[in-house]
């Protein structure tokens, strides 16, 4: 770098140092981006610590699948680096899984979803919340299909739910969702069996904070009136606590929604009924799924249903 006298003497070392560290040779693994970027917003004290580092391993060893995991701190841990480090192996996962925690208070849930998405460099978007895991291989699997049907935007797969009422655990299908039964129902599943593609984001199809609790079924309205394809896979992907009100709908019509599919709701939602039967029909038996307990988090064993 030549020297030019009319940069002052101090700026010149500071270009001097910004040129030092640009020259720094970066490792393949740093240089190559995840297939998939997974978002957790974590709300909660100390109280869940013990499932969040669970949620953690559940996708750290998913060795087949290079990925990166945004967890977005918004509640009144402090020191929650320090804490996960000590709890978990992550130099053991290393070469294939990075932890990414951004701690942010006074945000909500929404808006500390949407800035993480902001923050997103795989090629797919996951969620995984502190209650969930993702089962042995599932990422992999989530790969496989999304490459081979590439006009496929949005992706659902199917979950297994710790019910603690029944003791049991329960296969949950992909749902499928029509753009008519988004406009008149507001339907609850667990996000964790939902991922899209990263480059709707760069499309400009990003999540907006101020529709609250509408947030995901108004932008999925958005992506299928633009003729992005949704796809489900009919296996399970995840494990999880958060059983008890997926089944519930709540008949809440969008108030922008055409008349024309007002006043064939009936029929909207007699083809979801249906669909829901179908996948339910063509579900993988259930399996024994292994996951990680609070007290061993080096490796899977069956889930403890007693509680």
């Amino acid at each position: 770098m030549s020297f030019d006298k009319s940069i002052p003497f101090a700026s010149f070392l500071i270009l001097l140092q910004i040129d030092y560290y640009m020259s720094f040779q970066l490792s393949t693994h740093q240089l190559t981006p995840p297939s998939f970027s997974i978002i957790t917003i974590h709300e909660e004290s100390l109280k869940t610590g013990d499932l969040l580092a669970c949620a953690i391993s559940s996708l750290a060893d998913q060795s087949s699948i290079k990925s990166e995991q945004i967890l977005q701190h918004l509640g009144a841990t402090n020191n929650l680096w320090s804490k996960l480090s000590k709890e978990l192996p992550l130099s053991k996962w290393k070469q294939h899984y990075t932890l990414r925690l951004v701690e942010e208070k006074n945000v909500t849930f929404n808006e500390g979803l949407q800035r993480a998405l902001k923050r997103a460099t795989g090629t797919f978007v996951g969620f995984l919340q502190a209650e969930e895991q993702y089962l042995d291989g599932s990422l992999l699997n989530v790969e496989k299909y999304f490459l081979a049907h590439p006009g496929i935007d949005v992706l659902f797969t199917g979950a297994l739910i710790h019910d603690s009422v029944a003791k049991k655990i329960i296969p949950y299908p992909p749902t499928p969702f029509s753009l008519e039964y988004l406009w008149i129902t507001e339907p609850h599943f667990l996000v964790s069996t939902f991922f899209f593609r990263t480059s709707l984001l760069k499309e400009g199809f990003f999540f907006d904070a101020e529709d609250k609790n509408r947030m995901l079924r108004k932008w999925l309205l958005r992506l299928l009136q633009a003729g992005k394809k949704i796809g489900t896979l009919n296996i399970p992907t995840t494990w999880s606590l958060l059983g008890s009100t997926i089944h519930d709908f709540q008949d809440q019509i969008l108030p922008d929604c055409p008349r024309i599919i007002k006043i064939f709701s009936s029929l909207w939602k007699l083809q979801h009924v249906y669909g829901l039967k179908k996948a339910k029909r063509h579900f993988l038996p259930l399996m024994p799924c292994r996951i990680y307990q609070p007290n061993s988090l080096t490796e899977r064993t069956n889930p403890d249903i007693s509680y």
